[in-house]
């Protein structure tokens, strides 16, 4: 009986042995692996972080170039609106034989230009009466 005393000691020993050893290298893992993990998170959370800041950047520049294309657009679109309400000036005063006449011109276009804000302002077609111009004016300059 002493023999199986004897191997039933060991065993225990062995087995407590290997339970402590095992314990030490999970509880010396717990200890290298947390602040590695910490580590690893905040660089996890660092890139993130620049990933949303270089999506948000990349937002604004876009918004910006659409604007600045927005931009130039009505600023071409506002050029050929005043070189048509020029040309419908010169041509309205050729047809009241008042070709060159300064008066006229500025006045058909002061008149196209408050028609094109009327205009846009309502879905209606407006009509704008011109009160630079008078009749007795225009029959004494019209060709004979």
């Amino acid at each position: 009986m002493n023999n199986e005393d004897d191997v039933s000691s060991r065993t225990i020993i062995t087995g407590g042995a290997a339970i402590g050893i095992f314990l030490v290298v999970t509880v010396g893992g717990l200890l290298y692996g947390c602040p590695q993990y910490n580590v690893y998170s905040s660089r996890m959370d660092g890139q993130a972080t620049m990933a949303q800041a270089q999506g948000s950047r990349m937002a604004l520049v876009s918004q910006a170039t659409a604007e600045k294309d927005a931009a130039v657009l009505r600023a071409e679109a506002a050029n050929e609106r005043v070189a048509g309400w020029v040309q419908a000036a010169k041509d309205g005063c050729a047809k009241l034989g008042l070709t060159g006449d300064k008066d006229c011109l500025t006045e058909l276009i002061r008149d196209n230009y408050n028609f094109s804000l009327a205009s846009e302002g309502s879905g209606s077609p407006t009509v704008i009466l011109s009160n630079g111009i008078s009749p007795p004016s225009i029959q004494v300059r019209a060709p004979q």
